[in-house]
């Protein structure tokens, strides 16, 4: 379980949005620590690079 790769997906507000309603979609990459406890969660604007799915 823990050689499988993990993602989160969610949404947030783009920094400088104001409309309270723009939303965008973000995939980013989870890891765990020893204890297998997921690690904080690096919020990028890249996302994760595109896998096709086995």
């Amino acid at each position: 379980m823990k050689s499988d790769p993990w993602y989160i997906v969610y949404h947030r507000r783009p920094l400088g949005e104001t409309h309270q309603n723009h939303r965008i979609t973000c995939i980013d990459r989870m890891a765990f620590d020893e204890n297998g406890k997921i690690k904080p969660v690096n919020i990028t604007f890249e996302g994760v690079p595109a896998q096709p799915i086995e």
